[in-house]
């Protein structure tokens, strides 16, 4: 029943024209009821349909499968404190009253997203752009705001206190550990064939630029203009961060992820003490805007999950054990409409008892 009505969701996207293509796995109390692929891979330049084994560009789905992990393992070990303000380990950065509790559960006051890719092209002039020239937008603590900027913060506290490069860092203490070996970035040892496409250029990004920059400034930019597939779809993280960051950039296939929410579902499993699991699916903005936990959002019906701008979500329901892996192209060739009621109708269809 449920890998019926599942089907029939992802079929009725597909014929609505919200995505090309899907892989979804959908996995209860640690049995595989669905695991297929749906359509296209890609439509142009080249046609290729869909497989469960492809990789796709995760986009914010790294914010919770790469940097939140590496926070959380910084915290266990003692490396950091939750509560400290960021300046403790980031002395660049001006604004003492933010603390990395703050960034985690994006009430930092930082801005949602700032195109600093125009003029700051790597990884330290990135940093030095937040640390140095981006102001409070309101009190930390006070309102969400989902912020980009601030997981990227969140990176450059990992290099500082791991003093290492944040792919180090993240090999170390995510990857490895968890046995993530269809998870990494800047996948160029990928054949084309293996990859699933997203935007046809970053047309998208280029027009929420006109509201920051003079027309003329964004003209002269190299945006690029052809099919993207095995490039990461986000601005900071290819023109910025060269593939590699804390907000975007991460690139894997749907039973990778799934056997990352598997951790989340064994309650930490001996990776992580069941302390910070807990608290990372704890409401931490109650009155003050959308339900975070750390890193993740938390939904109603007492889920908790993350999206990825490209068209990607995972999310994990604790009351029926289910997990859902729903991975989509739904910015190729051009970004699609918003996919919250069709998510919407998955997870109901995924969630019944």
């Amino acid at each position: 029943m449920i890998a019926r009505n599942v089907r029939a969701v992802v079929e009725q996207g597909l014929a609505d024209g919200l995505f090309p293509g899907a892989v979804v796995r959908v996995v209860r109390a640690g049995e595989e009821i669905l695991f297929d692929a749906w359509g296209m891979a890609e439509i142009t330049p080249e046609q290729r349909p869909m497989r469960t084994d492809m990789w796709f560009d995760l986009a914010s789905l790294t914010k919770v499968m790469a940097t939140l992990p590496a926070v959380l393992r910084t915290l266990q070990a003692g490396q950091i404190d939750l509560h400290a303000p960021v300046q403790r380990y980031v002395p660049l950065f001006t604004q003492p009253d933010v603390t990395v509790f703050h960034l985690l559960t994006h009430t930092s006051g930082l801005l949602a997203w700032l195109p600093m890719y125009l003029r700051a092209q790597t990884p330290e002039a990135i940093y030095r752009h937040i640390c140095e020239r981006v102001r409070l937008e309101a009190t930390p603590g006070t309102r969400v705001v989902y912020s980009d900027l601030g997981f990227i913060l969140l990176g450059c506290l990992l290099e500082a206190v791991w003093n290492k490069p944040l792919l180090e860092v993240f090999n170390e203490q995510v990857f490895e550990p968890l046995g993530l070996d269809q998870t990494f970035f800047t996948p160029t040892h990928l054949k084309r064939t293996e990859l699933v496409a997203t935007e046809v250029g970053n047309a998208h990004e280029r027009k929420m630029c006109a509201d920051y920059a003079p027309a003329a400034e964004i003209d002269a930019f190299p945006w690029r203009t052809e099919t993207l597939v095995g490039e990461v779809h986000d601005g900071h993280a290819w023109y910025g961060m060269g593939g590699v960051s804390s907000h975007a950039g991460l690139f894997s296939t749907a039973r990778d992820v799934s056997r990352y929410v598997e951790m989340w579902a064994a309650k930490g499993g001996g990776y992580l003490e069941e302390h910070w699991v807990r608290l990372a699916t704890t409401l931490h903005t109650v009155g003050i805007g959308d339900a975070r936990g750390l890193g993740f959002q938390l939904y109603e019906d007492g889920a908790f999950g993350h999206l990825g701008f490209t068209g990607t979500s995972l999310r994990l329901h604790p009351a029926t054990e289910t997990q859902v892996i729903a991975l989509t192209n739904r910015v190729h060739p051009h970004v699609q409409t918003d996919l919250a009621a069709w998510r919407r109708a998955l997870h109901a269809a995924a969630f019944q008892l």
